[in-house]
């Protein structure tokens, strides 16, 4: 008896060992039998964590010793309006390496992913606010990274429309996710994301129009673009004590190559008639961008600023300059300067336009890009800006006031030119008329601000 006792304590020990030991295999082949099951793409499901979007894995390769990596991963959502395709996600470290890192996950290399937005009709926004929406009350994770993305690409098409609005391929970027004392940010290393790209009138007015806003609602547009970003950070969280706006840095430029335009934009047919007007010309038809002219920009909270957009009238001379500057914001609103370099070769013999050509006219805008109000400040209609240079004078700009035709037609008159050369007109007596019309103008407003005055103190 006392030689059969310890039996069954070995048969449990063995017991509890094989126990153990399948536990072991389970856990050792887990990463296997995920990777290769339907169970990699629930797992991918979960992480998404958005009944909109149902995502997919051909294949996949996870090791606690060895890398992980996804393959032909797509991700669709339900109304059709997004897809994503990525070639290959590789993370640089194996789950036990993940495991002992985190919340760093060190390096990922995604190799051509492709997204593809398509917009309502009428729409300029992409499907993604909404989703943006439904994520940002939730606890973010912790994660930190950094992402080398290659041969990427972008489409971007309406419902409407038979050719796309962006097609873009063969971006390489580098993005970094890091900590900083003010909260994690996203970097996004100096980079070209457009290279050459050829223009079309839904690219302009859906996108361009934020740095570009002469090229809005172009019904004709012929030549290419680039676009490089200079720098890029974009906080992804804030502290009690740093808004997170605040933080953001997005700059960039803008390259136009061989870029004409009709002049259906409200803004270029209001500066149109004005420079016309004063030229004694006919209305142009096109504009072209100056070749060398890089536009600048950089992003606010309240949209978007530009500078160095340069562009000519070739059809009343290659030597006319007009530059663009200011904010154009993600509403279309707009608050612009708008320079007109008069060429001086044109108004040789006609001292009024000298004057007005002894430095640029400015113009501001304000307004929407579909309603846009272009004009001279308050005090500095063409009637004051003309007796300003012939004063001397420069007057600070304000609110917009509306280019009226009656001005226009009134220098207009005064510059115009016969067939055997200039209309002979008496300067000095002309100049004098004009600046009695403006303090005539201004002593009318003067009484009628008198005239309110007593109305409210009575």
């Amino acid at each position: 008896m006392n030689e059969e006792t310890p039996k069954p304590k070995r048969r449990w020990l063995r017991i509890g060992l094989a126990v153990v030991g399948v536990v072991v295999l389970v856990i050792a082949c887990l990463p296997t039998i995920v990777a290769n099951t339907p169970l990699r793409n629930t797992l991918v499901n979960r992480a998404i964590d958005d009944p909109r979007l149902q995502a997919s894995v051909g294949s996949a390769s996870f090791g606690w010793t060895s890398s992980a990596s996804l393959n032909q991963m797509q991700v669709v959502r339900d109304d059709d309006r997004m897809l994503v395709t990525i070639d290959r996600v590789l993370v640089e470290r194996s789950l036990l390496g993940l495991l002992l890192a985190l919340p760093d996950i060190g390096g990922i290399e995604i190799e051509q992913p492709r997204l593809e937005f398509t917009l309502r009709q009428g729409s300029q926004e992409l499907p993604l606010d909404d989703l943006a929406d439904a994520v940002k009350d939730r606890d973010p994770p912790e994660s930190t990274f950094v992402a080398a993305v290659s041969k990427a690409g972008i489409v971007v098409s309406t419902v409407d429309a038979d050719e796309s609005i962006v097609d873009v391929d063969n971006v390489t970027l580098m993005l970094r996710l890091r900590r900083s004392e003010s909260g994690r940010e996203l970097v996004i290393d100096p980079a070209v994301v457009l290279d050459h790209q050829a223009l079309t009138p839904e690219l302009c007015d859906r996108g361009l129009h934020l740095v570009a806003p002469v090229l809005a609602d172009a019904a004709t547009v012929e030549g290419e673009v680039s676009v490089e970003i200079e720098e890029f950070l974009l906080p992804v969280e804030q502290t009690e004590t740093d808004e997170a706006d605040d933080r953001m840095r997005i700059t960039g430029s803008v390259a136009l190559h061989h870029v004409r335009s009709n002049l259906r934009n409200p803004i270029l047919v209001e500066i149109t008639k004005l420079v016309a007007g004063l030229l004694n010309k006919p209305p142009p038809e096109t504009i072209r961008v100056l070749e060398n002219s890089r536009v600048h920009f950089h992003v606010a909270k309240e949209g978007v600023y530009h500078e160095g957009m340069a562009f000519v009238l070739p059809d009343i001379s290659e030597e006319l300059v007009i530059r663009t500057s200011g904010l154009v914001g993600v509403d279309r609103q707009l608050d612009l300067k708008i320079e007109v370099a008069l060429p001086s070769q044109m108004t040789v013999g006609v001292p009024v336009l000298e004057k007005l050509t002894q430095r640029p006219l400015t113009l501001v805008v304000h307004g929407t890009l579909d309603a846009p109000i272009v004009g001279f400040a308050e005090g500095q209609d063409l009637l004051d800006e003309l007796a300003g240079r012939l004063n001397g004078k420069n007057q600070p700009l304000e609110e917009p006031k509306p280019i009226g035709n009656s001005v226009i037609e009134l220098v207009g008159g005064l510059t115009e030119k016969k067939d055997d050369g200039v209309k002979k007109i008496d300067v000095e007596s002309t100049a004098k008329d004009v600046i009695n019309i403006i303090r005539s103008a201004r002593d009318a407003k003067k009484r009628n601000k008198n005239k309110n005055k007593n109305k409210k103190n009575k």
